[in-house]
Parts: structure tokens; C-alpha cells; sequence
């Protein structure tokens, strides 16, 4: 099988659409039809060697998975907490400092994102209240987030509608938290405007992004097009 052969011609970091990948093949095999060019992306896929980034969208390589430990004594009791069975529905949790693996600044003061199933936040909040030694601020406005916050703050609010998650694990999904950094007024407070395009740069060139889930979830948030823009600044793509 001449997989390698094909892999030499498929251009390096940038997004290529199936179509593209079919004319490629078709490079090598003349007379191939879709569905054997559908095989070969499969086994180019097997192989490392291509790695779907979305709805007919692929990636020369074998891009990580985004995989995340919590490092802040305050997420780590809130992931034993949810473990136990302490809280309800599916949360979403994320701190602020995970931020610093692609940021220049680097961020001392730490925030834990506690995001819940719609209308469950207050609920969460009183769980938690009381069993995690923080201080802890339910959906506070910008105003209240410089007034009260600090160290080791905990902010618990409900998630935006049909938010990206990951099944049986509280763990924040990479296409939310990007989507997130960009149009979050919340999180617009603690992280400057002039650092989004480094940590775009450092996710997509590191992580297995999923362009569909991205814009989609984009979308509903109103900012499809500064997160098309983030993207096809930092990864080859045009829109």
C-alpha cells in the first residue's frame, strides 16, 4: 500500500478538506472511487498519520488529545467532591492556571470555573459551600468578581446552552475553553486580550482540536467569526 507515498504529498500544518485528501490519493491511484479514498483516509488515521480535525476536516500527524490534572488544592477537592457523589447533573470545571502552559505572562492568581446543568448553579453553590475551605461566589458580575475575589477563588454559574462536554468526566472540553477565553466577559477580567492569540497558537498546534465542535459552539456563543479569525491567524486556515 503505498500510504507513505500519499502521506508525502498531504501538506504539513495546515487543515485540508476531504475533497482535497480525495484529489491526492486520486495523485497516487487514478481510479479510485470515494469510497476507496474514504479507506485511505481511514488507514491513514490508523496509522498516526492523519488526524480528523471535524466534519471533513483533517490534520497532517497525530495530534494530542487535550488532557488536563487539576493542580490547585480547591479544584482537586471539588473533583473528589463530584466523585463521591456530592453534587448533581454534569459539571464542567476548569481552572484559570491550566492557561499558562501557552500564555507569556504567566498568571499567579488562580480562579476554579465550576459551570453546572441550567438552574442547578445556586444548588451546586450551597453544596459546596461550607465543604471546600475557599472562598466561593455564585454568578458574580464583573464588578463582584474585582471586589471579592482573590486567592483561590471559586466562581460557580450555570454553562451556556448545549456547551461542549466530555462524557463521565468534569474535566473542561479544549474547543469550549477556547471559545470561552475569547468571548467570556467573565474570564476577559483575568486574562488579557493581547495573550488569546498565543494560547489559540500553542492549542492548535499541540491539541487535536475539533473544528466542528469549535465554530459551532462559536456560533451559539456570537463569536464565530473572532474565533475564525483566532484560528486562521495561528493555524493556516482560511475562511
Amino acid at each position: 500500500m503505498k500510504t507513505q507515498e500519499i502521506n508525502n504529498r498531504i501538506p504539513e500544518n495546515k487543515p485540508i478538506k476531504s475533497q482535497e485528501l480525495f484529489s491526492i490519493i486520486r495523485g497516487v491511484f487514478p481510479h479510485y472511487t470515494e469510497a476507496a479514498c474514504r479507506w485511505i483516509i481511514y488507514a491513514l488515521i490508523k496509522e498516526g498519520k492523519l488526524t480528523r480535525m471535524g466534519k471533513g476536516t483533517y490534520q497532517k500527524g497525530q495530534a494530542n488529545d487535550f488532557v488536563y490534572s487539576f493542580r490547585s488544592p480547591e479544584a482537586q477537592s471539588i473533583e473528589r467532591f463530584c466523585r463521591k457523589g456530592g453534587t448533581p447533573g454534569n459539571l464542567i470545571v476548569w481552572e484559570t492556571i491550566m492557561l499558562n502552559e501557552w500564555i507569556n505572562h504567566q498568571m499567579g492568581r488562580n480562579i476554579v470555573i465550576v459551570e453546572t446543568e441550567n438552574g442547578m448553579s445556586e444548588f451546586v453553590f450551597d453544596r459546596l459551600k461550607g465543604r471546600i475551605p475557599s472562598r466561593i461566589l455564585w454568578k458574580p458580575t464583573k464588578q463582584e468578581l474585582n471586589k471579592y475575589g482573590g486567592e483561590n477563588l471559586i466562581v460557580i454559574r450555570d454553562a451556556f446552552s448545549r456547551s461542549p462536554s466530555q462524557l463521565n468526566s468534569i474535566h473542561i472540553r479544549l474547543e469550549k475553553l477556547l471559545v470561552d477565553v475569547c468571548c467570556d466577559n467573565l474570564i476577559n477580567e483575568v486574562i488579557s486580550p493581547s495573550e488569546i492569540d498565543a494560547i489559540f497558537e500553542g492549542a492548535l498546534k499541540t491539541y487535536s482540536v475539533n473544528r466542528s465542535t469549535l465554530f459551532a459552539y462559536a456560533k451559539r456563543r456570537g463569536c464565530l467569526i473572532p474565533v475564525q479569525e483566532y484560528v486562521g491567524r495561528n493555524s493556516n486556515q482560511s475562511f
